[in-house]
Order: structure tokens, then C-alpha cells, then sequence
């Protein structure tokens, strides 16, 4: 018990303000996304006015089904309108095989440039 004691002192403490600062990005991004009970509302109201997947059109459960996708990314500055937003179905059996992966692996495609994947 002594030694956790003397290990003490050397074990550095992370600040609350870097652990809050986490999730916001390079150019305030993080700023701006949907987080929370917000998030949660948007995705059942966007859910009740068109619950088919914008991709394949399949019929999506609530609340696991389906991701809420940005039409045009954040990263290209798209914004959190309900313009902007659109649900896209995920595949729990094989996660590869869902419109929200797909779109996400093309996007990561496009912003790297790399063609072959």
C-alpha cells in the first residue's frame, strides 16, 4: 500500500478543460454538430416524416436502424439544417454493407484522394 502511495506524485492529473475540449475539432467544427438530446430529437422528428433510408429506400428502425447523415459534410461546411440531413440505413450483421458505410468510406475516398480502395 506504501508504494501506490509514492507513485502518487508522478502520476499527472488531465484538466477538466482539456477533457472538454475532446471532441471539438480543428476549425470549430465540433462546435456546431449535434450532440446530445438534440441530436436524438432531430433524429425521431426527421424519422417520423420519412422513415425509409435516402440510399436503398428500405423501411428503417427506430432508434438503431439508421445514422443521421449529413448531406453535405461538415468538414466542407455543411450545416445542421434539416435540409442538410438525411438518414441512411446501417447493417448490424455486416456493418460494411450499410448506405451510411458506404457513403462514409466514398467521403473518406474523396478527401484522401485515394481512388483504388
Amino acid at each position: 500500500m506504501s508504494r501506490l502511495k509514492s507513485l502518487k506524485p508522478l502520476v499527472a492529473r488531465a484538466s477538466t478543460r482539456q477533457l472538454g475540449d475532446a471532441n471539438r475539432s480543428v476549425e470549430g467544427i465540433g462546435e456546431r454538430k449535434l450532440v446530445g438530446a438534440t441530436r436524438q430529437r432531430t433524429r425521431l422528428r426527421l424519422w417520423k416524416l420519412d422513415p425509409y433510408c435516402a440510399g436503398c429506400g428500405r423501411l428503417l428502425d427506430y432508434p438503431r436502424g439508421f445514422e443521421l447523415d449529413h448531406i453535405t459534410p461538415l468538414h466542407l461546411n455543411g450545416g445542421d439544417e434539416d435540409t442538410n440531413l438525411q438518414l441512411l440505413c446501417v447493417d448490424d450483421t455486416n456493418p460494411a454493407n450499410g448506405c451510411h458505410a458506404k457513403k462514409t468510406l466514398q467521403e473518406d475516398k474523396d478527401r484522401t484522394g485515394d481512388r483504388r480502395r
